[in-house]
């Protein structure tokens, strides 16, 4: 492997787009990249985007490719209610993301699980971006031990809801809050299903306890410089799972320093480096002999 800051995308013409029915029967939206020639497919990597993110976000096509390069097929999607098709340059079904849910993207993770991911052996890991971690953690917790060999969040909340009392309240009332896309301009909201889901098993939805259960399958990577998702959360997944491997980032941000889009050509931040080091490192493992580090 290339040093860190120096990876090399793979051939796309070993990238793939496929669909799968999620939650509703609404689609999702995927793209799988495959192990360049001469490198054989030993495991399976499930990438899951974050809040307002999709499958095209900052580092993920990157790190699609990092993993592809180590023997990975590595799978990214769009959740069926976040709101993004495959043209990710608008939120071109907004009603769809007032609708998502935990449970919605529990359903849609397993589906591609199921979906992408044939039992035969080879280990399978996912990695989640900010409330993306959340949702591997929630879905991994459900699934038979077997199936799952490791989860890796990254920058992740340790907790499936944080809202002021007065938010909480107005969401009850309206229905919904309003929640914009710095990105698009877009004025998107939350509707009340999301959190009246969570009030109502709140043990099903703690990412902290799904940690727990996973025990050493866990790995919790997070910026040390995160101003969106506290870098003390870290210390919360740790003191809930003294298993898990925790790990912070210098100097990075909520993205990893990421820009998005990232270009394909482009030089990696130190941090997004070091971010894919941390992911290689966990999957070098799994991979046995046909590891290559480096």
């Amino acid at each position: 492997m290339p040093e860190a800051g120096g990876d090399q995308p793979v051939d796309t013409s070993a990238v793939e787009p496929w669909e799968l029915p999620g939650s509703d029967g609404r689609p999702i939206f995927g793209n799988t990249h495959r192990p360049p020639a001469g490198v054989a497919m030993i495991g399976r990597l499930v990438i899951c985007h974050g809040f307002k993110g999709y499958m095209d976000y900052g580092f993920l096509p990157r790190l699609a490719d990092a993993a592809a390069a180590i023997g990975f097929a590595a799978h990214r999607f769009n959740f069926s209610h976040g709101g993004v098709t495959r043209d990710f340059t608008t939120f071109a079904r907004p009603d769809l993301f007032e609708r998502d849910t935990w449970q919605r993207q529990v359903h849609d993770l397993t589906a591609v699980v199921e979906g992408q991911c044939p039992e035969d052996g080879r280990p399978l890991a996912l990695f989640g971006h900010s409330r993306g971690g959340v949702t591997a953690l929630l879905t991994a917790a459900r699934l038979p031990a077997e199936r799952v060999t490791r989860v890796i969040t990254a920058a992740s909340p340790a907790d499936a809801a944080r809202l002021e009392p007065e938010a909480r309240d107005r969401l009850l009332a309206d229905g919904r809050l309003a929640s914009p896309s710095g990105r698009t301009g877009q004025t998107l909201y939350v509707g009340r299903n999301w959190l009246t889901e969570i009030e109502a098993d709140p043990a099903g939805h703690n990412p902290r306890r799904a940690s727990a259960a996973l025990g050493v399958r866990a790995v919790h990577l997070h910026g040390d410089a995160d101003p969106t998702v506290d870098p003390a959360d870290l210390d919360r997944y740790a003191a809930a799972n003294p298993a898990a491997v925790t790990r912070r980032i210098a100097g990075a941000n909520h993205v990893f320093n990421a820009p998005n889009p990232l270009p394909r050509d482009a030089e990696l931040p130190g941090p997004t480096a070091a971010l894919f080091d941390a992911v290689r490192e966990t999957l070098g493992p799994l991979a046995g002999a046909l590891w290559r580090a480096g």
